[in-house]
């Protein structure tokens, strides 16, 4: 017996490297194509197809032309307003799987080919609910992906009686398989591991942490085919003697193709013009001398918001900023993510602890020059996300001990209160708590209706010279 299989995960609407692997699968012909979920939030194609409903997307057109056999929903899928999510799964010719979301989807899919019963359960990393900025989720259960797997993996063996069961699985690993980092994150977010001592199960497919990995534990294969259509994962299962061999690699994608003329457009329409350099090249850069880029940013939250103080991340961009004539395509570059503005109100204990946590994804490497703290000691348990805040000064000394670097903190020039509560802009995921707990249940005084980069265009219309 012999099966093969692709697979893609979190292409988050990568358009232009699907159509390089879709050139690949054309001409390998898999017995099974399997997304594992993740397949449209998060491109420049993505928001032009939010901002022009009546246009199919070409990611679901795409995938439909190929014959996915299914697709598994990944934490993303539930992050679409109700109508727009039913629309996207009719839209769709293949089924979308998962086994611990309750009866919103069939679990799984069986298909026969070349004389081979294959099994596909899919599963959705129980954590999806910390990342509801927008209610949509409040109806949905998640289940520990773990605890349905054993339950569907026996059920699927006892009744569907398949020569080979895969677990697809949009979540990942708690712990680096090889032992060089740990992976945080909410509850129940990656549960890999316990997957992989579940007997029954000749393939697990993981994703969610947008990695690479391929590998084997417990005499299960694993593999995590990256992200946003940069790499697919292609496996070869043979059964010889009783027992199946898993023999895969993970392909590399360089080739980009061109999205649609509509869409290129739309990006490439000019929304106004910025006179300052604004900019900017290395992140770490911006963390130890500060940028006018920062200084801009945090204004117009500021005077968009009504807030007293602003932060801000650089969404592990190199480089970004503005400079002469601004397109559509320029503002979603530097902010890629589809968040509203919110103000929170925060104590002054509570920025201190902000502070402080950003402070702890940084230290000093072996030159005593400034570097991410999981670059100095990979192994350690270590925060990875620096937030700018604008509207107030701080001395932070990397030397000392983590939790005591940060001093000297002033808000127009007078000592930070721990006692007083601020008005703090910010967007609505990190107001969300789940990486800086010091903002979970703060109330909110303020929350736009329009998301980020479309206040950031009409502030850039507005302000344009």
């Amino acid at each position: 017996m012999r099966l093969t299989i692709i697979a893609t995960s979190d292409l988050h609407g990568e358009y232009g490297r699907f159509q390089t692997i879709a050139k690949h699968i054309r001409q390998r012909k898999p017995d099974l194509l399997i997304d594992n979920g993740d397949m449209l939030q998060g491109s420049l194609l993505d928001a032009f197809c939010r901002k022009h409903p009546g246009f199919p997307h070409p990611v679901v057109e795409l995938a439909n032309d190929l014959g996915y056999d299914c697709a598994v929903f990944g934490n993303h899928e539930f992050q679409e307003p109700p109508g727009e999510a039913r629309l996207f799964r009719e839209a769709c010719r293949f089924p979308w799987i998962s086994g611990n979301i309750g009866d919103v989807a069939k679990p799984y899919v069986v298909k026969t080919v070349r004389g081979v019963k294959a099994a596909v359960l899919g599963l959705t990393t129980a954590a999806t609910p910390c990342w509801d900025e927008f209610g949509t989720m409040a109806h949905l259960r998640f289940e520990s992906a773990a605890a349905a797997a054993r339950r569907w993996v026996k059920r699927i063996r006892e009744t569907e009686n398949p020569d080979f069961l895969v677990v697809s699985y949009h979540g990942g690993f708690a712990a680096d398989p090889g032992g060089r980092w740990r992976f945080g994150g909410c509850a129940g977010e990656n549960e890999a591991e316990a997957l992989l001592g579940i007997p029954g199960i000749d393939l697990l497919i993981t994703g969610h942490q947008h990695l690479c990995l391929l590998g084997e534990k417990n005499g299960i294969p694993y593999v995590q085919p990256g992200s946003h259509g940069r790499w697919f994962a292609e496996l070869e299962a043979v059964r010889e003697n009783g027992r199946w061999t898993v023999h895969g690699r993970l392909v590399p994608v360089a080739a980009e193709e061109p999205l649609p003329a509509e869409a290129e457009a739309w990006l490439s329409e000019p929304v106004g013009h910025v006179g300052e350099d604004l900019r900017w090249r290395d992140p770490l850069k911006l963390i130890t001398r500060g940028h006018p880029y920062l200084d801009w940013f945090h204004r117009f939250q500021l005077g968009a918001a009504g807030a007293e103080l602003s932060v801000t991340e650089l969404f592990f961009r190199e480089s970004g900023g503005f400079h002469g004539l601004v397109t559509r395509r320029d503002i979603l570059a530097n902010y890629p993510r589809d968040h509203r503005l919110v103000v929170l109100e925060l104590a002054g204990r509570a920025i201190l602890a902000a502070l402080e946590q950003s402070a702890a994804a940084l230290a000093l490497n072996e030159r005593g020059a400034v570097d991410y703290a999981l670059n100095v000691d990979p192994g350690g348990d270590h925060p990875f996300l620096y937030d700018h805040w604008g509207g107030l000064t701080f001395r932070m000394d990397l030397a000392r001990p983590v939790g005591a670097r940060i001093s000297d903190v002033r808000v127009k020039g007078e000592p930070l209160d721990p006692d007083r509560t601020y008005a703090v802009a910010m967007n609505s995921f990190r107001a969300l708590g789940n990486e800086f707990p010091m903002y979970r249940g703060a109330a909110r005084r303020f929350e736009t209706d329009a998301r980020i980069p479309d206040l950031l265009e009409a502030h850039i219309r507005r302000t344009s010279r």
